[in-house]
């Protein structure tokens, strides 16, 4: 594998384009976080709201400022970019714009285990489409689902439901087929996301 960069500084040409689908694959199977949020409300019966997110997370510097503001244009300019310590994080949690999110993934899929927590992640989102978290039956489905999510489910959630039964999660099973040569390069950037000042993919061979 060859990859060109622009020494030193970002290839603004390339950035100016449109990023190709395939290469936001490859970066947010490196960056991305597809997660079930739980937060506690009094307007709900069993005590939490469930929130679906997508997320980026890429340290703070000037590239990936501009990246994440790219990977959002191409979303179409949904969800948000916001900053927290050295982190910058693009966000979305618009129940309509997280639809958004799906269909890309469906039509360019995940190549890592991450397509798993996807595939888990649109299950919940139907689930909540079918109002079944209204029933308590419904609701710890849901949070049997989220129990095999990496941050699983916080003590304060299992101490309040001591009967979710964590499902068994699908095991995952790498394709065979070529990788495209636009996902690898979202996927090496994503690998170079880490904070340093690194420079924006131009081209990638394989």
């Amino acid at each position: 594998m060859v990859c060109t960069t622009k020494d030193n500084n970002i290839n603004v040409s390339s950035i100016n384009k449109s990023l190709d689908p395939y290469f936001v694959t490859g970066y947010s199977d490196g960056e991305s976080s597809f997660s079930i949020r739980l937060r506690k409300s009094i307007d709900s019966k069993w005590g939490y709201k469930i929130l679906p997110v997508f997320s980026i997370g890429a340290q703070i510097n000037p590239h990936n400022k501009i990246l994440l503001e790219k990977v959002k244009e191409f979303f179409g300019g949904i969800g948000w970019i916001s900053a927290s310590g050295n982190m910058y994080t693009y966000e979305v949690t618009s129940f309509n714009s997280l639809q958004v999110i799906r269909k890309h993934f469906e039509k360019y899929p995940l190549e890592t285990s991450k397509s798993i927590h996807f595939l888990l992640w649109c299950e919940v989102i139907d689930l909540l489409l079918k109002k079944v978290h209204y029933t308590h039956e419904g609701f710890l489905k849901i949070l049997a689902i989220k129990a095999v999510f990496p941050k699983g489910l916080s003590d304060n959630v299992l101490k309040a439901h001591p009967n979710v039964v964590p499902i068994n999660k699908p095991e995952f099973l790498p394709k065979t087929n070529l990788l495209n040569p636009h996902w690898v390069a979202g996927f090496v950037q994503a690998s170079l996301s880490g904070g340093r000042s690194q420079p924006f993919f131009s081209s990638i061979w394989i």
